[in-house]
């Protein structure tokens, strides 16, 4: 819904190394949502394996740029 509306600036992930139970990731993550591109901006490994990523749409790097 932020993203069919544009309301998505940046967006950022805690990716746990763990997947439980029936289905698959893309199902949790991947729905009927307008294409938007967005550009890595800083990642970050904790000790235990969880993965810290943060992106920014190419709407906001456009907005910066301007």
């Amino acid at each position: 819904m932020l993203l069919e509306h544009g309301l998505l600036d940046e967006l950022r992930l805690w990716v746990h190394p763990l997947i439980l139970g029936n289905g698959s990731p893309s199902d949790l993550l991947f729905g009927a949502a307008p294409a938007v591109g967005f550009n890595l901006t800083d990642a970050t490994t904790l000790s235990d394996g969880i993965v810290i990523v943060s992106y920014e749409t190419h709407r906001t790097l456009a907005r910066a740029a301007a």
